[in-house]
């Protein structure tokens, strides 16, 4: 038996359709087919209900589910005891995160992840909306972006189990030399500034309405510039063109080196870095991710 069968198997109970897990798996659905169609041969039953949409397993493919997993996890794990310095990445996993994310925070957390498994990372980038929304229709195993207490991340708590990776605020900033001394601001001064914004519809656009809403400090500057993406934001600040908002991550990053952070609190907010997954019917490779995420 090839064990690539027990990876596309597990792929195909999950996302219960041959087209999607056959793209999961880098494979035409042609050849994807025959490969299931070679281990039901092997095994000597029928493991999938192909008349249904989505499709489903029968209750010998239900059993064997579970064998699966637990057939790779020794395999797996027998290979790491006896190559631990010459490992061979061979499983792909699905992780979808925001610009930001990926930016600035992604690879010194997968450097630490990926310690001793096989695991190839396939990173889906894109706004909080979008991640969010591909997530939720099952085009990636993990899920990792900002969250903030004011506008919550919509995904059913029902189906999916989360981790929090780490804290950040939201900061305004500006351009280090647009003469205002953080900390020891001319309020004045400040509510006149242009603001560059995140565009309306973005995460962090909504988190800036409502925090703007909320604030006894009123900022009375006009919208000169909107983008969705933090690194853009932080460009702009850092050339002058007025205050701007980034998360810490961006601030402490190269991308920060030429703004610097006002010390104003009522006009920053409090963020979280959370990854997210499926509670049930996680890919092999999600669920060695996941440990190594929550450990």
């Amino acid at each position: 038996m090839d064990t690539r069968w027990l990876q596309d198997f597990l792929a195909l109970a999950e996302c219960g359709n041959f087209t999607q897990a056959a793209h999961r798996r880098a494979i035409s659905q042609a050849a994807f087919s025959r490969r299931i169609q070679s281990l039901e041969r092997w095994l000597g039953v029928t493991l999938v209900h192909r008349g249904t949409v989505p499709i489903h397993l029968t209750p010998d493919g239900l059993r064997f589910e579970g064998e699966a997993k637990s057939i790779l996890d020794t395999l797996l794990s027998t290979r790491t005891t006896f190559s631990v310095n010459q490992k061979t990445p061979s499983l792909p996993v699905q992780i979808a995160m925001s610009h930001v994310i990926a930016s600035y925070r992604f690879a010194p957390w997968w450097s630490e992840w990926n310690k001793d498994t096989p695991l190839i990372a396939s990173t889906l980038i894109g706004n909080i909306n979008e991640v969010v929304s591909g997530f939720i229709t099952g085009n990636s195993d993990v899920l990792i972006c900002h969250r903030a207490e004011s506008l919550p991340i919509m995904i059913d708590s029902r189906h999916v189990i989360s981790h929090v990776l780490g804290t950040e605020k939201l900061i305004p900033c500006i351009a280090k030399n647009a003469g205002m001394v953080p900390g020891n601001s001319d309020k004045g001064k400040l509510e006149s500034m242009p603001l560059i914004m995140y565009r309306t519809g973005a995460y962090f656009g909504g988190l800036l309405e409502n925090l703007l809403e909320q604030s006894p400090m009123q900022l009375l500057g006009n919208r000169v510039i909107e983008s969705e993406m933090s690194n853009v934001v932080a460009a702009f600040i850092a050339h002058g063109l007025g205050l701007g908002w980034v998360p810490e991550c961006v601030l402490h990053s190269s991308n920060g080196k030429n703004i610097v952070a006002v010390d104003e609190p009522a006009l920053c907010m409090d963020l979280e870095v959370v990854a997210f997954t499926k509670k049930n019917k996680r890919s092999f490779a999600a669920d060695i991710l996941w440990r190594s995420i929550t450990e």
